[in-house]
């Protein structure tokens, strides 16, 4: 099983409580007038201590800081590195001076008043919780599987604990926050960690609400999954259109995810199943279904996807708006991407031509998700009559590009709108574009936070996209919908340089 496959299983299967609903405390590592009952355990990631090799001393007055086993071997194989040797090196010699020869298979009393806790990962058998039976822990899966493995078995057997993974890793932190872990980053002076405050959270369109078996059974009263209703006590407690995990994955069970809907105030079975096709498209995993649970929806006008490249959201939504256009629910597709480089700069105006020529480069991606629906041959065939022209290639198929810088004005109606990259529109773009939805269309948002190219955004919550999807009034319309899709499946090879980026990134 791939990293990748393990963050689907991470946000389904494993504990996906949303990060919108945790209680994280705000303020910083409690100082030395705090009192010992709100202490809590902070599990200290590698990048953390190659950034200081004494990160771990610097918690007194009977905190625990725990480092998982994982983080030491990824330490040791940093020793003769020419950039974080030393720091690798000192982390050792102020381990070994602060521990000394004893044991260290139990909780070990510094100098300074805390506790270090050594984290293993122990045998996994079928009482352990579902996250640790489903991680990939193959050897050559990526090394933070094993350091949240050994996280979520120190959960399970102290469940009293609080704990936070303190980590300078955003897609690690967003991994650990799906599987029930805070995350805090270290700041200033003294490693005080700063816990993110819930807006700054991003919406993941996911909440876990596990239903007793007695009130599961009104579900199963038919096969149908797509008759499937359940009435919830307390309306106040989801968002419309948001995905809810009732029941978790058991011994040779799959998870059961509900569709919260506000008309009836009431959970629904999925209409999309596993094994249907889109227009020759089947979802691969449960996150795609659950997008295109909300592509194929009509009455969800606005749909925003989260996604990490090769997860598949541009070919999903390809396919969804060519099997609507087919049935006629929608006149016409529209299609568009910010023409933005990457790094930054908007080099559009220096193309020359027309703006079929000038967009042409950004507009490729779109025909190359049109092989796996039509088939590569007959792509190829119109590649060659055409050349290159992709913008005549998909007016081919209906779609029509849409001229962001010409919206203003402009109201368009009875369409499916596809906008790809929306991470590098500007707020303006945005407003423009938004607003210019007309009768019975409907628009399609995707993008990846960790691609802003924007030169003036410095962080992803400040990112305009993530502003729209993440504001109270976009979560509790019923017009609304928004998932994440986080399995990369594009190949091996790209996987493999996934983790080679998330390594550099880290240091």
């Amino acid at each position: 099983m791939k990293l990748l496959q393990v963050l689907v299983i991470g946000i389904f299967v494993l504990n996906p409580r949303i990060a919108m609903a945790m209680s994280c405390p705000e303020s910083l590592l409690p100082d030395s007038s705090t009192s010992p009952s709100a202490f809590t355990t902070f599990v200290l990631d590698t990048n953390v201590l190659l950034e200081k090799p004494s990160a771990f001393l610097d918690y007194g007055n009977g905190q625990t800081v725990a480092i998982a086993e994982q983080t030491l071997r990824e330490l040791d194989s940093k020793k003769t590195d020419s950039r974080l040797g030393w720091a690798a090196r000192e982390f050792f010699r102020l381990f070994k001076a602060s521990t000394g020869d004893g044991s260290l298979s139990r909780r070990i009393s510094l100098e300074n008043g805390s506790t270090l806790e050594l984290l293993t990962v122990g045998p996994i058998g079928s009482k352990s919780p579902a996250a640790l039976r489903q991680l990939d822990l193959d050897s050559r899966s990526n090394p933070d599987n094993r350091i949240l493995a050994a996280v979520l078995q120190y959960q399970h057997t102290n469940p009293k604990e609080k704990i936070i993974l303190v980590t300078h890793d955003s897609a690690f932190g967003v991994l650990a926050r799906l599987n029930d872990i805070p995350v805090g980053t270290p700041v200033g002076p003294g490693l005080k960690v700063r816990i993110p405050k819930d807006e700054e959270l991003t919406y993941t369109g996911f909440k876990k609400h596990i239903l007793p078996d007695e009130e599961l059974q009104q579900l199963f009263t038919s096969t149908d999954e797509r008759s499937w209703k359940y009435r919830v006590e307390d309306p106040s407690d989801f968002y419309d259109n948001q995905f809810v995990l009732v029941r978790e994955a058991e011994e040779g069970v799959g998870p059961i995810i509900l569709r919260y809907k506000s008309s009836d105030q009431s959970l629904h079975g999925l209409k999309i199943q596993q094994n249907e096709t889109i227009k020759n498209i089947r979802p691969k995993n449960l996150e795609q279904r659950l997008a295109l649970e909300l592509l194929m929806d009509r009455t969800v006008t606005a749909v925003t996807l989260f996604g990490k490249p090769g997860s598949g959201k541009t070919l999903i939504t390809m396919a969804a708006a060519l099997q609507q256009l087919d049935r006629n629910v929608y006149e016409k597709i529209y299609y568009a991407k910010p023409y933005q480089h990457t790094g930054g700069e908007d080099e559009l105006g220096f193309l020359k031509g027309d703006f079929d020529e000038k967009t042409g480069p950004w507009h490729d991606s779109f025909v190359d998700n049109l092989e796996p629906i039509f088939g590569s041959s007959q792509i190829t065939a119109l590649r060659t009559r055409m050349g290159s022209k992709p913008n005549d290639i998909l007016r081919n198929f209906g779609m029509e590009p849409l001229k962001l810088g010409y919206s203003r004005g402009r109201s368009i109606s009875n369409a499916l709108i596809i906008i790809d990259e929306a991470q590098n529109l500007t707020h303006i773009q945005l407003k423009t574009l938004l607003t210019r939805i007309g009768e019975g269309s409907k628009i399609v948002l995707m993008g990846d936070l960790g691609q802003i190219d924007l030169k003036q955004v410095t962080s992803q919550n400040a990112s305009p996209f993530f502003k729209v999807v993440n504001s109270e009034a976009f979560k509790k319309s019923a017009l609304t919908g928004h998932t994440l899709l986080i399995e990369g499946l594009r190949s091996p090879t790209t996987d493999l340089f996934d983790l080679v980026f998330k390594e550099i990134e880290k240091h």
